[in-house]
């Protein structure tokens, strides 16, 4: 999706957003560094309701193209929700 991460670029400039300080950490090293920062969607679903409510990249994208490519995503993640895994498998059926 280059044209979100460009359409969220262009908000910033246009809107003057502070970026807030640079972060120059090794994150292997020194993981507790980032205990502080906004934490990404773990999974598909989180990032499609992230996505959904950001009326800037919503706005930039269209009403169609959200509409549509919400459906397509929603779908590819019930697809993949509904498969047991072979952890799950190994994990969680005593039988």
């Amino acid at each position: 999706m280059a044209a979100a991460v460009l359409e969220a670029g262009l908000d910033g400039i246009d809107h003057r957003r502070d970026p807030g300080p640079p972060l120059d950490v090794n994150v292997y090293q020194d993981p507790h560094r980032m205990e502080s920062l906004r934490q990404l969607p773990d999974n598909l679903q989180d990032a499609l309701r992230a996505f959904e409510t950001n009326p800037v990249l919503t706005a930039a994208l269209g009403e169609e193209f959200t509409r549509v490519y919400l459906k397509l995503k929603r779908a590819e993640w019930r697809d993949y929700a509904s498969h047991v895994s072979a952890w799950e498998l190994s994990h969680t059926l005593d039988c």
